[in-house]
């Protein structure tokens, strides 16, 4: 039930972002590159506050290699595979009532990996913490764009620990760029679709304008 209830606002904000990226998708992107430190943020010196990059508040469908300023982050993936094999991140072995796994990890029956390379910036002037599994991986299913198949993330290269209970927490020193493969797993029918929408959700304390803002989502093509 709670996978369906994902499933549909996965859906809603797809159609929303496809609508939108029409009318923003020639939009120049933003002149500052966090990947080459041209822009740190400044504390406030009035209040001792950071005060974070501006985030786009435009709500389109991102593309493999754009920088997506999120609340006090920046994103950005890199690359997306289907693969049966399991790469260099712990098989989620914990999910063998749903998925199957060979005594090496990889993965068999009717569902693959889906690796998604992603880069991720801490643009304030403080350590953050951010979680990895608040990040989603939504395929049409079937090529029927009222369904899908939706896996939130469930492993992760570079982390230690797969079975403790905040395995998916990171902490990010400011503007440090973190690489990451976040391993979800997707049904081969739907993985047809060669394509899917990786879906970052804000994670930190919101606004009241912010609440009603958030996700962004990016378009991923699998090799």
């Amino acid at each position: 039930m709670r996978g369906k209830v994902i499933c549909k606002i996965i859906i809603a904000a797809m159609f929303i972002c496809s609508v939108y990226i029409l009318i923003v998708k020639g939009m120049p992107l933003p002149g500052k590159n966090v990947w080459n430190n041209e822009e740190i943020a400044e504390e406030d010196g009035d209040n001792g506050e950071e005060e974070e990059r501006k985030e786009e508040s435009e709500l389109r469908l991102y593309e493999i290699g754009e920088e997506i300023t999120f609340g006090p982050y920046t994103y950005k993936v890199n690359s997306a595979m289907e693969s049966k094999e399991k790469g260099n991140f712990p098989a989620p072995t914990n999910w063998s009532e749903t998925y199957t796994f060979d005594e090496n990890g990889n993965i068999t029956g009717d569902n693959s990996y889906v690796v998604v390379n992603i880069t991720i910036v801490n643009n304030t002037k403080k350590d953050k913490v951010l979680y990895l599994n608040s990040m989603g991986l939504a395929v049409y299913k079937n090529n029927n764009t009222n369904e899908c198949d939706y896996s939130e993330c469930l492993s992760s290269s570079k982390l230690e620990g797969f079975e403790r209970k905040d395995y998916f927490r990171t902490e990010l020193q400011p503007s440090v760029q973190y690489t990451y493969d976040l391993i979800f797993i997707i049904p081969d029918e739907s993985l047809k679709s060669n394509g899917g929408q990786l879906c970052i959700r804000r994670q930190d304390p919101t606004t009241r304008e912010e609440d009603e803002d958030k996700m962004r989502c990016v378009e991923v093509k699998f090799h």
